[in-house]
């Protein structure tokens, strides 16, 4: 048995402009018809809604994050 990987998947807010990491857990067997299902997750930052496509199930694994190399980056170009 291997053990379990995160996928991470990147995005960003339309409102505030933060890049943001939704990672979780596809515990999904055999075949990857099962499909998925749209999960609202809320900007790291400011809060906003945004939907994002994950394997149905992953929602209950779900950690939404600031992507560290935008913050490490301080925004000031």
């Amino acid at each position: 048995m291997t053990a379990r990987e995160r996928k991470r998947d990147p995005h960003r807010c339309g409102a505030c402009g933060t890049q943001f990491d939704v990672t979780y857990f596809d515990d999904r067997k055999g075949s990857r018809d099962v499909g998925s299902g749209l999960v609202e997750v809320p900007c790291p930052s400011c809060g906003r809604p945004r939907s994002v496509a994950l394997p149905i199930g992953a929602e209950k694994t779900m950690i939404v994050e600031v992507d560290e190399a935008e913050a490490d980056e301080g925004g000031g170009g």
